[in-house]
């Protein structure tokens, strides 16, 4: 009977090593997809800043413009670092009184996201699809519109 007990004892101790390693395998891949997000959702959000056609509209010479401000609606992962105008590009998930561009829509659909952006000082609304293709993103669609 000892011996069963001890059997026993073994065979829940392997199966909650087994359980705790499972867990480990599939939290260390889900965090691999939020950096995978964050690097991609990075990656598009300076490309867009990065456009020939927005410029215009961005005006680092006019006071309160800088640095740039991007309201995210939480529709992109938090911790992204981007540069603008040598300075670093404000996240945040609410609507400052300051000039910003607030992202409406950030859809991943398979290989694209899909992505509209509103910057209401300039009455300008930006919108496109980036096409990602590894690590590699390419704005495929663009269109700036003035209100």
């Amino acid at each position: 009977m000892v011996k069963t007990l001890t059997d026993i004892g073994k065979a829940i101790k392997v199966i909650v090593l087994i359980a705790l390693a499972a867990f480990t395998l599939v939290a260390c891949q889900k965090n691999e997809d939020i950096s995978m997000d964050n690097e991609i959702s990075t990656k598009v959000i300076q490309s867009i800043l990065e456009h020939n056609e927005i410029q215009q509209y961005l005006h680092p010479d006019i006071e309160n413009r800088l640095p740039i401000r991007v309201v995210t609606n939480n529709l992109i992962p938090a911790h992204i670092t981007i540069q603008k105008f040598d300075k670093p590009v404000l996240f945040l998930s609410e609507a400052p009184t300051e000039p910003h561009l607030e992202i409406v829509t950030f859809k991943h659909k398979g290989d694209f996201i899909e992505f509209f952006i509103r910057y209401d000082v300039e009455g300008v609304s930006i919108s496109g699809i980036a096409s990602v293709e590894g690590n590699k993103v390419t704005l495929t669609v663009f269109d700036v519109v003035e209100s």
